[in-house]
């Protein structure tokens, strides 16, 4: 058997093979490093190694010379001279050793959820939260960080807190872990990260899956500790956040209902998806919770302000107060006697009634804040006198408080716990919420014995699904150009006014008149219905009389759809039409303010199938005669729209998208600022 010979390596005389710098080193870093020996440039660069190019052999070897002498962001880098690899080589592939399972929570599926509400409250939380010896090999992780770690910095100590010391933590947590480095060993440049990362790596049978991010706002080292099956996050910036889970763990354990309710809304948050990663943290959930027991006429908690009364209890921490008075006996007294299966009913009824959109969730004083007041702040309450003071000194950025929802730091003023939460997750948070509310107000009379099922193994039929939030329709051109007045735009504004007012019954307030340009032009009305006018499609036949007038007809429709509908209920919407002079163009839209989504998805619908052809009927006698062959012997006027054939029963078309179609060959290109949003 032929045994085929390796080709020999090659070394490339100008070239050389460096590793051992900082994985978000950049090529332009090591060029900036290098250039010390000569011209060069960067072939090629990974997170484990780059191969650089000199203008000669010389400038190669004298770089070789400095290996381990030069340093790329702290780490001392290795340099070697470059060889290629052999042609037939194969090089063998990398086995990636699998990321390590950390423990499993029970789905709500697998937990007994029948009985008496205290008996499933109990199921929960035996089956969630973390046993004894589970907390004693998490304790072990914080030992043997402390032991790796202060070889590098002696007398370092790892102050554990998060969800694990606040007694929240459940079978599934992650472990947080703040280094408390000697002030003498603290350096402002000091790379604490890339160190520790480095120390860790020589420990493989403590821990693994070890990823620094040093470029973060906070910067941390995510890790795996094998002997407790515990993921960990490293930090070493600030230790507020231990302030925060001593807060926590205060407030939550001065009830005994407090800590099983905080663990069943969290709970609640997870089984449908919405802790974790661009999600609502468990922090941000928890402050809902605080914040929720601080208001009258629950009243349990006193509000962060309260606490920090006493001078004595300041500790101030990156220039912001993080004490506050932790003595029981000194809180205010409370009457509540509300039971848990209450207080979490009452949390989902305050929540599904909170306008997230005007006001800003402040555990500090204990009550909303409308975030406009946030926008000037020489508006803002007293109390937040240091939050100015730290503007106007530049030492922290103003809160975002423009974010679909606002939950306050109840220390860091200038930190939004929820700036991650989308407009479509506050959607469906809200959606649940009001879920939640309803499910309880139907099983309160039983006792909440199904209460527990259906929060966490149902979901709304309508959750998840995109609403469109205005609907867009431009008015055949054709129509608009053939208007005899030459204020035509007053002729549109009188049409849309007969159809919202006199057709539908709906009034309209006019609201703003904004000139965009020279071309355009736009009017805003702002309205509310309160009945389901468009579903028109169940009058009595008597409506559809042909010998009657179109405007009487609708009329009819209208009176017979609010006589038949008693419930009442309150959508409001905007109306606006943009007016584009040459050529004349008119879009027509109606944008969803606030209300039940469904009642305006179909009217939505509604709108679109009926506003073109109801426009053609009304502008008649305003318009100039067109020619038409319209001679179909079956037709009483063709021009006339068909009620029957105008919506489907729920006030739509089937074949309707929930948007207009602006594409069309006819119609004006959209706005950048008229495109359709998803709630």
């Amino acid at each position: 058997m032929e045994v085929k010979q390796k080709a020999p390596v090659r070394n490339v005389p100008n070239k050389v093979y460096v590793t051992g710098f900082p994985m978000y080193t950049q090529p332009q870093d090591l060029e900036r490093v290098f250039a010390e020996y000569g011209k060069v440039k960067v072939d090629k660069v990974t997170k484990q190694y780059a191969t650089l190019s000199f203008s000669n052999s010389e400038e190669a070897k004298a770089a070789t010379k400095q290996s381990k002498k030069i340093a790329v962001y702290g780490e001392l880098v290795c340099v070697k001279p470059f060889y290629t690899k052999p042609l037939n080589a194969a090089t063998p592939k990398k086995e990636h050793q699998k990321t390590k399972k950390g423990r499993t929570i029970l789905s709500p599926h697998e937990i007994l959820l029948s009985g008496e509400f205290d008996e499933q409250l109990e199921n929960v939380l035996m089956a969630i939260r973390l046993t004894q010896e589970e907390v004693k090999q998490i304790g072990d992780l914080y030992s043997d960080l402390e032991e790796v770690l202060q070889v590098i910095w002696p007398g370092c100590t790892a102050i554990p807190f998060g969800s694990i010391t606040t007694g929240l933590g459940v079978k599934c947590s992650d472990a947080d872990c703040f280094i408390n480095i000697p002030n003498k060993q603290q350096h402002s440049n000091n790379n604490y990260i890339m160190k520790a990362r480095k120390a860790l790596y020589g420990h493989k049978l403590l821990f693994s899956d070890i990823v620094p991010i040093p470029h973060a706002n906070t910067p941390i080292i995510k890790l795996y500790h094998l002997p407790s099956r515990t993921h960990c996050d490293l930090t070493f910036k600030t230790p507020l956040g231990t302030r925060n889970s001593r807060l926590i763990d205060f407030l939550l354990h001065a009830d005994p209902r407090l800590l099983p309710l905080a663990l069943l809304v969290r709970y609640w948050a997870q089984a449908h998806g919405f802790t974790g990663t661009r999600r609502v943290t468990n922090y941000a959930l928890t402050m809902m919770i605080i914040f929720y027991l601080q208001q009258a006429p629950i009243s349990i908690l006193p509000s962060i302000r309260w606490l920090q009364r006493d001078p004595a209890d300041n500790c101030d921490i990156d220039d912001w107060n993080a004490g506050f008075m932790s003595d029981y006996a000194r809180l205010p007294n409370s009457t509540n006697t509300s039971s848990v299966a209450e207080l979490l009913g009452g949390f989902f009824q305050y929540y599904a009634t909170f306008d997230f959109n005007q006001l800003v969730v402040c555990p500090y004083l204990g009550y909303p804040v409308k975030k406009a007041l946030f926008a000037d702040n020489s508006t803002l309450p007293h109390e937040f006198e240091r939050y100015r003071t730290n503007l106007e000194k530049n030492l922290s950025l103003p809160l975002k408080f423009t974010t679909p929802i606002c939950v306050q730091d109840p220390f860091e003023h200038s930190h939004n716990v929820a700036c991650g939460i989308s407009a479509k997750m506050a959607d469906d948070l809200c959606t649940l919420f009001n879920f939640a509310a309803s499910a309880y107000e139907r099983e309160k009379l039983n006792g909440c014995r199904g209460f527990l099922r259906i929060i966490l193994l149902q979901k709304p039929k309508t959750f998840g699904i995109k609403y469109a939030t205005e609907y867009k329709t431009n008015i055949s051109p054709k129509e608009i150009t053939a208007i005899k007045n030459p204020d035509w735009k007053s002729v549109v504004r009188d049409v849309t006014e007969i159809i919202f007012v006199q057709i539908l019954g709906i009034a309209l307030n006019k609201g703003e008149e904004k000139t965009i340009d020279s071309q355009k032009e736009k009017v805003t009305f702002t309205t509310k219905a309160t009945k389901p006018v468009w579903r028109r499609k169940y009058s009595s036949k008597m409506c559809y009389m042909r010998h009657s007038e179109f405007l009487e007809r609708q009329k009819s429709l209208t009176n017979e759809v609010i006589k038949v509908n008693k419930h009442t209920f309150e959508l409001d919407f905007q109306v606006e039409l943009t007016f584009t002079n040459e050529p004349r163009r008119v879009k027509i839209c109606m944008r969803y303010l606030n209300g039940d989504k469904d009642l305006f998805r179909e009217f939505g619908r509604f709108f679109n199938n009926i506003i073109n052809p109801w426009f053609k009927t009304l502008l008649r006698p305003h318009t100039r005669p067109m020619t038409s062959n319209h001679n179909s012997p079956n037709c009483v006027n063709d021009d006339l729209p068909n009620c029957e054939n105008d919506v489907s029963p729920d006030g739509d078309n089937d074949n309707s998208p929930d948007c207009d179609n602006d594409d069309s060959s006819d119609c004006d290109e959209d706005d950048p600022d008229e495109t359709h949003h998803a709630a």
